[in-house]
């Protein structure tokens, strides 16, 4: 293919650029943290990954429910819906308690907002509201009333699934790899493309769950978007429990290995 070489030769340098932005990002806002601010950070991943592990087996559960029609799927959903947000809010909390730190490094930025961690946090908790009012009304309304479905259950639904998937392009960024996921290096970019991909399948999700006819577009759509999605949060989720024992490159600087 004609500038075949011109292309890979520009892919290798953003692929550069970005492992170098990332290291930059680590060198800027991990130097300095005491010891006891890494033990805190490795707490909230653990309890990020528990409940998030949680949510995402139950909304696999709730779909395999649908798909078998049998069982308390919407309730489960519920469920799930409320260890989701439990999850997004201790991630949103840890990006506050970072910003500090990120402002130091950058003196021109005082808006949290211009911090990509904890934008990617906030628009994820939104989201997971979202879902759980979805949840929540689903399990009163009835499909069959397509108006009422389409209003109630299937806007939030469209929503919180597009605010995952604003989240997770914005996790993108280097230094969420940098806070985020400075405790499972060499899992961080399997973490972001997971969740990236278990966003796509809700969306997918969401498009089937359209109430159309008395019923949905498309339920069988619905139920393995929604199946599928889980499997990636879940694996993401169980990929982001921190190492026991940090590595030297993990270890924040002036601190000894817990």
């Amino acid at each position: 293919m004609p500038g075949s070489d011109a292309i890979s030769e520009s892919g290798a340098l953003l692929t550069h650029s970005l492992a170098d932005d990332a290291a930059a990002a680590r060198r800027r806002l991990l130097p300095g943290l005491t010891q006891l601010e890494a033990r805190a950070q490795r707490i909230d991943l653990q309890l990020i990954s528990i409940w998030f592990s949680i949510g995402s087996a139950l909304f696999m559960a709730g779909a395999a429910m649908s798909i078998l029609g049998r069982g308390p799927a919407d309730a489960t959903f519920a469920i799930g819906a409320v260890c989701f947000t439990t999850a997004a809010f201790i991630q949103w909390r840890a990006a506050v308690s970072h910003l500090p730190r990120w402002r130091a490094a950058h003196p021109g930025k005082r808006r949290a907002w211009a911090n990509p961690d904890w934008l990617a946090a906030v628009v994820q908790l939104v989201g997971t509201l979202e879902f759980n009012v979805m949840t929540i009304r689903g399990m009163s309304i009835a499909v069959t009333d397509t108006s009422a479905y389409d209003h109630g259950v299937w806007r939030p639904d469209v929503v919180g699934s597009a605010l995952f998937l604003i989240s997770s392009l914005i996790a993108l960024h280097p230094i969420n790899g940098a806070l985020r996921h400075a405790l499972v290096r060499g899992r961080s970019k399997a973490i972001v493309y997971l969740n990236l991909a278990g966003s796509v399948f809700f969306g997918i999700s969401a498009v089937g769950a359209l109430g159309m006819g008395g019923g949905v577009k498309n339920n069988a759509l619905n139920n393995v978007g929604t199946l599928l999605g889980g499997a990636c949060f879940l694996v993401a989720s169980v990929l982001l429990w921190p190492r026991r024992t940090p590595t030297a490159a993990d270890q924040p600087a002036g601190s000894a290995a817990a």
